[in-house]
């Protein structure tokens, strides 16, 4: 009896997870995943460790434990180059989760990001560097 009390104890409470396609407020890390020089995308890391909800009648959204890395999926008001600047800061992001539908998708659950704030001095300085000036090509 004291195991599954101490199991109980361990299982995020349900009123803790996140729903799909409403609105969430996270901190953590952004990182740059690379597939061997293939395909790179952004990839959050909360924290700690979320959970989800399954919506109900929602075939593609499933109750998920422990999440720790959400591939990170823009809005067209949060360009590339801002993430490319917080890559490895910390940073507070707002947006949607979403649920994992295509082969692009890399995580189970994805986070639309609607705005992302780096939470720290370095990432205040990572902002303000100028971006790299690009040419012509020859």
């Amino acid at each position: 009896m004291k195991y599954v009390l101490w199991l109980l104890t361990m299982l995020p409470a349900a009123g803790q997870c996140l729903r799909y396609e409403t609105p969430v407020h996270l901190k953590g890390r952004l990182i740059l995943q690379d597939e061997n020089g293939y395909r790179q995308y952004f990839v959050f890391n909360p924290e700690k460790p979320i959970c989800t909800l399954a919506t109900p009648g929602d075939d593609l959204t499933q109750a998920c434990d422990e999440i720790t890395d959400l591939q990170v999926w823009p809005t067209d008001s949060e360009p590339s180059d801002r993430l490319e600047r917080l890559v490895s800061q910390r940073v507070s992001v707002q947006g949607t989760l979403i649920p994992h539908t295509t082969g692009y998708h890399r995580t189970a659950v994805l986070i639309e990001i609607s705005s992302v704030e780096p939470m720290d001095e370095a990432g205040k300085r990572a902002l303000r560097v100028p971006s790299a000036e690009r040419g012509p090509c020859l």
